[in-house]
């Protein structure tokens, strides 16, 4: 197709954020629904953890749930005063003698998901809203005696349902602290002077302590709450305009990351319970990393990995899906400024690099998701000025910028996890893009670890170093180690895996496939990701 005569683009243009919350002039006019806005928004769908890796689109799918006409309410971590929570002297005792804080947490999800859903469907922003709101409950329910607990907990909970989340929940909390106090009786002078000075308790106070405590927070408000899930349901009886929850941001450091694994987990159990609900559903995104790190972090005995599987809506793209996305969106970025006419990537990209269509190309060096296609093609933007299309150079000259920011872009992502990844990456650097496990000599790996141990000597906690320093110390052979890294480089996108002569090779993304440390053999295949061949200097030229 030929195209509009005075189409050119501009070294300043792009064609959208790749971050959602930053990407409202494209997202709207560029969605592509690929059919998982219909199962997130039904009520009956188990599918309420959206799943994905930075950049799948998570943030995307959610808010499209909320700008096509859906009763949306956003709960933001940040408004659910969550450090005023951990920063609580009582809790943080309670924590230190290990009693388990699940179930108040639970609760506090619940209260603040029933008092979210009562502001909404009923208004409930004032003095005057609140009086009509509880006369509507008291005529419809003050007869029924499996709801006057409910009654209670809305008479108690009434006043600050007009306020915001973050006081809501500070309140909510600090009742609590008034039970643990009570049950505690004079043993809570012991428990504020433990915290505050470090004074010892007895083994027979700690005991008690711990089994008062522990009551407390195992039953307060527990029946009352666990009914107003089934209280709202019959209130809200819309169920053509149910109401989402939806909580996005869980990867931010808003609070302790000790609390955080501990305050998800919670959350994905409230998202649970509300399954039962006709005319509401909780929705939460998460990275997949992230929900791994806290199913690791909070497994308690008895539970049962398949019982959680249910809940995952996994964010993935195919290449045409892709492709999709590239050409509504060029598309866009010329009907802004030049003319109607359907414009795509075929019209504007060069047919072939080398040898390789340039679509599969660029394709070819993104993890299957919607942020790299964008950012590799902005990259070929800024590389002309006032031309209607891209040359091959343009693209490859691209290329190395959009190779070393997506590999900085991966260090980022999995900092939390491996903060020394951006050391152990070294050894892929100048390799061929297809090599053997048996091609690295112990020699090559044990003076990785040396050389990176050394760099991060300050690092704790981080599982490739703590496996690493042993090597370099020369207490152990690299073998348990390079089986680590290896595992970790395919866990983040950085390599594939042929791990057996018939097999094909595997990717993270290819259906989510995990690879155990004892599956890599000295004789499994490595396949360099071709996003990072320009950033780590791969030897690629026979592999293309």
């Amino acid at each position: 197709m030929a195209l509009p005569s005075k189409f050119r683009f501009r070294s300043s243009d792009t064609i959208g954020a790749p971050d959602a919350e930053a990407d409202d002039l494209f997202l709207r006019a560029c969605f592509v629904d690929t059919g998982d806005i219909t199962r997130i928004s039904d009520c009956a769908d188990p599918r309420r953890i959206v799943l994905g890796r930075t950049g799948s689109g998570k943030t995307a799918l959610l808010k499209q749930l909320a700008s096509d006409g859906r009763r949306v309410i956003p709960v933001a971590p940040e408004s659910l005063a969550l450090p005023h929570i951990t920063n609580s002297t009582i809790l943080r005792f309670l924590a230190e003698l290990n009693i388990n804080p699940d179930p108040f947490f639970k609760l506090l999800w619940r209260h603040v998901f029933a008092a979210e859903l009562i502001r909404a469907h009923f208004d409930v922003k004032s003095q005057e809203k609140k009086s009509s709101f509880l006369d509507q409950v008291y005529r419809r329910f003050f007869q029924d005696k499996k709801h006057r607990e409910n009654i209670e907990w809305l008479e108690k909970y009434g006043p600050s349902f007009w306020e915001d989340t973050e006081n809501r929940v500070k309140e909510y909390t600090e009742k609590v602290e008034q039970d643990l106090k009570a049950k505690l009786g004079a043993k809570y002078g012991n428990v504020t002077s433990g915290v505050e000075s470090g004074v010892k308790l007895t083994m027979e106070e700690r005991q008690d302590i711990v089994h008062k405590a522990q009551h407390v927070i195992n039953n307060v408000q527990i029946s009352a709450l666990m009914n107003i899930i089934h209280t709202l349901d019959e209130l809200i009886s819309d169920h053509q305009k149910p109401y989402y929850l939806v909580i996005d941001r869980l990867d931010e450091n808003w609070v302790d990351d000790q609390w955080r694994l501990r305050l998800i987990r919670a959350l994905i159990d409230t998202a649970r319970d509300f399954y039962a609900m006709r005319h509401a559903k909780v929705i939460i995104a998460l990275r997949v990393d992230l929900l791994e790190r806290v199913y690791e972090t909070t497994r308690d005995p008895g539970f049962q990995r398949e019982k959680y599987d249910s809940l995952n809506l996994w964010v993935g793209w195919t290449r045409k899906q892709l492709q999709t996305v590239l050409n509504r969106r060029i598309n866009h970025l010329v009907e802004q400024r030049y003319t109607n006419q359907a414009v795509v990537s075929s019209d504007v990209l060069p047919p072939k690099i080398g040898k390789q269509d340039t679509i599969d190309y660029m394709i070819d060096r993104t993890l299957m998701r919607p942020r790299d296609i964008i950012q590799f093609f902005n990259a070929c933007i800024r590389q002309v000025n006032d031309v209607p299309t891209f040359a091959p150079k343009d693209i490859q000259r691209a290329e190395g910028e959009y190779s070393r920011d997506r590999l900085n872009a991966l260090y980022d992502e999995w900092y939390a996890d491996y903060p020394s990844l951006k050391g152990f990456v070294r050894i892929l650097e100048r390799r061929p893009a297809i090599f053997s496990v048996s091609d690295i000599s112990d020699d090559e790996w044990s003076t990785l670890c040396l050389d990176t141990v050394a760099e991060y000597e300050l690092i704790e906690g981080d599982p490739l170093i703590d496996s690493a320093r042993p090597v370099a110390e020369g207490r152990c052979g690299p073998q348990s180690f390079k089986r680590l890294l290896l595992q970790v480089l395919y866990k983040v996108g950085l390599i594939g895996l042929k791990l057996r002569p018939q097999e094909s090779i595997q990717w993270c993304y290819d259906g989510w496939r995990n690879v155990s440390t004892a599956e890599l053999t000295e004789e499994a295949r490595v396949n360099i990701h071709r996003l990072a061949w320009r950033a780590l200097g791969v030897n690629y030229r026979d592999n293309i």
